[in-house]
């Protein structure tokens, strides 16, 4: 199979059937961060699959950050593997990309090149295509009462670009308590202006005139995707969390999405941890869970050793652990 940089904007119909990675203006959001952007496409322009490039000092590493689509139908296994196999190449040759990294949680490959790191994920997701009365129905009945008991007692939901810095408190304290990365307001302010209130949703919730949690999803007709989120570190209504969520499920269902992402399930290493509790919150919406992979590959392996030889020493001369990525977390 032959891949290549697909040199014309997708059509506004096959936008529709691609997730929101592949639109111009999240390609125009990761450019103005620095980073090359492109839509790697077979020669029928039936499979897709969107590529972004980092330049780290004199290395080039490229993420792939959605799972190939074909447009109109499945793709298959076999398919994939030819299609991410030819992508791979073209990252080495023609970009001179030394390693593709893993990307967000967001989506699953049903295949991985050869000689390619791989570990399984499942990726959590509600069907959207339903009443809400039905989707409703399929979640927990503790969380059904909670979201019913936070509405009884008054929570107050918000949306909208002025909601941002709330949200960003909910999102980098909980983080903070977590000890985990996490991007800057600046971030979130950006991709909110380039995406535009068509493709994002920042919510807040508030219990007596005191912040609970806040979310910001990034969504189109394909899916919308729960990828930041955060919560005061009390809270007054056990409900918030969830009353934020069935929120945005409707909104994104009157607004035709036809799905809503939650993320990866981990299947390794995940016992007693976050994960462990992230997982179980998601599961309890009725979420169901699509199995796959999550993969790395190194493209110039001699390269790739120079580049984590002088990660390590940066790391370690700043006196901080060497952080590992999904899949070494799971090997």
């Amino acid at each position: 199979m032959r891949v290549s940089i697909l040199q014309e904007e997708l059509s506004k119909e096959a936008l529709r059937k691609l997730p929101f990675p592949f639109c111009k203006e999240y390609a125009d959001f990761e450019k103005g961060r620095g980073f090359s952007y492109y839509i790697l496409s077979d020669e029928k322009k039936e499979i897709f699959i969107p590529l972004k490039v980092s330049k780290r000092q004199i290395f080039y590493v490229a993420i792939f950050t959605h799972a190939p689509v074909k447009i109109n139908d499945d793709l298959s296994p076999v398919e994939e593997k030819e299609f991410i196999s030819a992508a791979a190449d073209l990252c080495a040759k023609q970009l001179k990309c030394i390693r593709i990294e893993p990307g967000s949680t967001i989506s699953a490959y049903h295949a991985f090149p050869d000689n390619a790191t791989a570990v399984e994920l499942g990726i959590f997701s509600i069907n959207l295509l339903r009443t809400e009365e039905e989707i409703f129905a399929d979640f927990n009945p503790k969380y059904r009462t909670q979201i019913r008991k936070a509405e009884s007692q008054g929570i107050d939901v918000r949306y909208g670009r002025n909601e941002i810095g709330a949200f960003y408190e909910c999102y980098a304290h909980t983080h903070d308590r977590q000890g985990a990365a996490h991007e800057n307001l600046a971030f979130f302010e950006d991709m909110y202006d380039a995406l535009g209130e068509d493709k994002t949703i920042c919510c807040t919730a508030y219990a007596n005139g005191m912040l609970e949690s806040g979310t910001f999803i990034v969504f189109n007709d394909y899916a919308g995707y729960y990828m930041y989120a955060g919560s005061a570190e009390k809270t007054l209504m056990k409900g918030s969390t969830r009353k934020i969520l069935w929120e945005c499920m409707k909104v994104m269902k009157q607004r035709g999405s036809a799905k809503f992402v939650l993320g990866g399930a981990r299947y390794k290493n995940v016992e007693g941890t976050k994960f462990e509790q992230i997982q179980d919150f998601k599961r309890r919406f009725g979420a169901e869970i699509k199995d796959g992979y999550i993969w790395k590959k190194d493209l110039n392996p001699a390269m790739c050793k120079l580049y984590d030889f002088l990660f390590w020493l940066r790391c370690r001369l700043r006196g901080n652990e060497v952080p590992k990525d999904i899949v070494d977390s799971q090997l």
